[in-house]
């Protein structure tokens, strides 16, 4: 696989910040067992007009990838934007955030399906619906109502309905607790796989850390047909992380 033209987007507004013209540094976490994706990224020696322009609460994006074969690897919005000086460079840390946010007060008559209340309650938030695929559509026969915040009723919704969901990449995805994506991306030596994975110990299910090039597709739930000396077979990516060294590392678990 190329390892080489390396590119990041940090896409602000109509301004895009483009590495390796301008000094990026970044991380982004991700995992399909929580309501939220992190992030930071740092930009150096930008002047002060630029940085107005990173305000709480702005979506943005971030993109990375080589030559012209680049895509998003989150779509957050800013939590914090300080600068300060370290020698020479004047350095502009960003905090990043996915996450579920606002409160709801909504209601619905009785025999209303999860799968109605869920698509409701998204539509109330900054968010798209990303996948509905549900293990459990649940009848509630008496109704249901729901006054707190958005993250709180779709924590119920997912355990009504036996399921799982994540955010990722300014979308929510309701799946059932074991199933990936339709997606499948090969991986070995030759391609973007960096050593061989190794078994982690969670104390769970069998659980393999695994290190590639940064490759954008990787994302939650997504299979990995890996080949290697050590693993073989297809295995759906649970957690992960991409840097600014371009490595994308991840947990993943046998289907």
């Amino acid at each position: 696989m190329i390892n080489f033209g390396r590119v990041a987007e940090f896409v602000v507004d109509d301004r895009v910040f483009k590495f390796p013209e301008l000094e990026i540094d970044f991380r982004v976490n991700f995992d399909t067992e929580s309501d939220s994706n992190s992030g930071n990224i740092k930009l150096y020696n930008l002047n002060d007009k630029s940085i107005e322009l990173f305000k709480k609460d702005k979506k943005v994006v971030l993109k990375a990838g080589y030559g012209d074969d680049i895509g998003a690897i989150m779509k957050p919005i800013i939590k914090s934007a300080t600068s300060e000086f370290n020698g020479n460079d004047k350095i502009t840390k960003i905090v990043l955030s996915e996450a579920i946010e606002g409160t709801i007060n909504l209601s619905w008559s009785k025999n209303t399906r999860a799968s109605t209340i869920i698509k409701d309650v998204i539509n109330k938030i900054p968010l798209d619906l990303g996948d509905l695929d549900i293990a459990t559509d649940k009848k509630y026969r008496k109704g249901k109502t729901f006054s707190c915040e958005a993250k709180e009723a779709l924590k119920e919704l997912a355990k009504d309905t036996e399921s799982k969901f994540h955010v990722s990449r300014g979308k929510i995805y309701f799946r059932p607790l074991d199933k990936a994506t339709y997606r499948v991306i090969k991986l070995n030596k030759d391609n973007g796989l960096i050593a061989s994975p190794q078994l982690i110990d969670s104390g769970e299910e069998d659980r393999w850390k695994v290190q590639a090039l940064l490759r954008y597709e990787i994302e939650p739930d997504i299979v990995l047909d890996i080949e290697s000396l050590t693993l073989n077979g297809q295995y759906r990516v649970v957690s992960g992380s991409f840097t600014s060294d371009f490595i994308t590392e991840c947990e993943v678990v046998k289907l």
